[in-house]
């Protein structure tokens, strides 16, 4: 079954060009209601307006939704828009006008997350080191 995205775009133009190039790398893309969508289908990936940062909250204060991944797409140089993005939830926040080619490596990105295909380095450990002992315990 291919990966499905959620689309929730204000902008129809954006949302045709982001949807066919997530349909160019094999995903079902889904557009309009948002939230009912999204509880229906959960999706893979939810692609929403930088500016929506609600919508964002939304899905993260409710448990059936709350692990979707999420990301917004936002004008180029908008700090503060990426940081409300951002703080409410979104892995990322792509600028706006968005580049085709880095739009293909980020959804390769995704789809590379999304079939588990990180396996790291054989040679290599992934687990975090153990925290370093407070200064106290280190006297006893």
């Amino acid at each position: 079954m291919p990966a499905t995205a959620l689309i929730c775009l204000d902008d129809f133009t954006l949302c045709g060009v982001v949807t066919s190039r997530f349909k160019l790398f094999g995903w079902r893309c889904l557009v309009g209601e948002f939230l009912r969508t999204a509880l229906k289908h959960q999706p893979e990936l939810v692609v929403v307006d930088a500016h929506a940062d609600y919508l964002i909250k939304a899905l993260k204060a409710d448990a059936r939704t709350a692990r979707l991944t999420v990301v917004a797409i936002g004008r180029y140089g908008d700090l503060e828009l990426k940081a409300k993005a951002i703080a409410a939830g979104a892995l990322a926040v792509i600028a706006r006008p968005i580049e085709l080619d880095q739009f293909d490596t980020f959804t390769r990105f995704i789809e590379h997350g999304r079939s588990g295909a990180e396996r790291g380095h054989p040679n290599k450990s992934h687990a975090r080191p153990a925290p370093a002992a407070p200064a106290s315990a280190k006297a006893a």
